[in-house]
């Protein structure tokens, strides 16, 4: 039975990367894991950011192996509501046939079978037949801001022939997986601006322009009911979804029903001609995350609003440069807002899509570990969330980057990892380290 009270220590680290006020604590976080991974045997130093420092660490040094990097990330979501939970979300409780707590699944839980993996090796006195490199970030959940310019500053410490990103998610069915492609994303703020202070719908309505009118006419015209971008040059450089793709996601076992069952819509919607798994890992989207302006309170307030806003997130594939869909959007704003309003269109953050052949020698090999390992067909998929880091490594590392795991449900209430799926897990690290070297 594996001995998960280190886990727990680190688990009841608060290390919020989403709060200023635990920067304190992140730092605490990357000393105490640097310190320990020290204790092992692990040549470790603690790398300072302009936001949270980076723990990076060596084990072995032959230049006659293969050396896999590993990523992971300290940091982690709140944990608010905390009285929804079932236990401590800082405990680390052990039930249930799991390990609970921020952090079990999505990363430190996760990461933990790659130090276990080592431990057994260590203390079994069997020899690790590939030289280690551990990168665990604190950015992660705030989009990764300085692993960009760690990984250009550094390139040399951190050359190897494979990334494993071990930063990935189980099926609902237990089955382990790997990401051959990640949408790209962009996120943008469209401020309308009508009059200088809100005015009486009765005195003003229909003499000055209502920002929170004008907002859903120029949404209207940004993408139709169907979800196809209006936004001039948005598909110019989208590539066709590939064959090997197409046979990827017939080999998923995707199901419709589980789909609505866990959304909870009443039915599928989206662009015609694609599936729904090619809509949401290989097709770019447009979508309104937020709209704010005017009154919601109780009853009614006649106004016309001074102000209205709009928060957009794009997510884009391969093929689109997130800096161009920018300027495009903004282009197409200046076509379409009336004079009669002024406005804004304030970028947040973006990033690139990634793709990755599913045939190549690493997918190849870790597909076969891993359904060993977990006794389930490993499924390779097409995901369509963003990970910026996986581009990072794919551009100045190395190309031969898998991106894989086994985690439970991440971010909400009462998350954790099943004490079976750390056991295989650290059975399918070791299994890896044989298969490549």
């Amino acid at each position: 039975m594996l001995d998960l009270t280190d886990l727990q220590t680190y688990l009841s680290f608060e290390s919020i990367s989403t709060s200023t006020q635990h920067k304190g604590i992140c730092q605490a976080t990357a000393k105490w894991l640097a310190k320990y991974l020290a204790g092992m045997g692990v040549k470790t130093r603690v790398i300072p950011t302009k936001g949270n420092s980076i723990v990076y660490g060596e084990l072995g040094g032959d230049p006659a192996k293969k050396t896999i990097l590993v990523y992971g990330h300290y940091d982690v979501q709140p944990a608010e509501p905390i009285n929804e939970w079932q236990v401590d979300p800082w405990g680390g409780a052990i039930k249930n046939g799991a390990i609970w707590g921020r952090g079990s699944s999505d990363n430190k839980g996760q990461f933990w079978c790659q130090v276990l993996a080592i431990k057994e090796a260590m203390a079994k006195k069997v020899e690790i037949p590939v030289n280690l490199k551990l990168v665990v970030e604190g950015e992660e959940e705030v989009g990764s801001t300085q692993m960009e310019t760690f990984i250009r500053q550094h390139k040399k410490l951190l050359k190897s022939d494979i990334v494993w990103i071990a930063d990935g998610s189980a099926t609902t069915q237990g089955a382990p997986t790997i990401d051959a492609g990640l949408r790209g994303c962009l996120n943008g703020c469209l401020t309308l601006r009508g009059p200088k202070k809100d005015l009486h719908s009765g005195s003003y309505g229909g003499a000055v322009a209502n920002p929170v009118n004008t907002l859903a006419t120029v949404l209207s015209k940004l993408a139709d009911p169907a979800g196809i971008v209006k936004i001039p040059g948005f598909y110019r450089t989208v590539k066709p979804i590939s064959p090997s793709a197409k046979r990827v996601m017939k080999g998923e076992g995707w199901s419709k029903a589980e789909f609505l069952r866990v959304t909870g819509a009443k039915a599928l919607a989206g662009e015609a001609g694609y599936s729904t798994q090619e809509r949401v890992g290989l097709r770019p989207t447009l979508q309104v995350t937020g709209i704010t302006g005017g009154y919601s309170g109780e009853g009614f307030k006649n106004i016309v609003p001074k102000e209205a806003v709009a928060k957009l997130n794009f997510r884009l594939v391969a093929g689109q440069d997130w800096r161009e869909i920018a300027k495009l959007t903004e282009q197409y704003m200046a076509k379409i807002i009336p004079s009669e309003v002024a406005w804004e269109w304030e970028i947040d953050n973006g990033n690139d899509a990634y793709l990755a052949d599913p045939d190549s020698f690493v997918i190849r090999v870790a597909r076969e570990v891993l359904a060993k390992a977990f006794g389930k067909k490993t499924v390779v998929r097409f995901e369509g969330a963003s990970l910026p880091v996986t581009n990072y490594f794919a551009e100045m590392i190395t190309p031969q980057v898998l991106l894989s795991g086994w985690a439970g449900e991440m971010h909400g209430v009462d998350e954790n990892l099943s004490l079976a799926a750390i056991e295989r897990g650290v059975s399918a690290v070791a299994a890896f380290w044989q298969a490549i070297a």
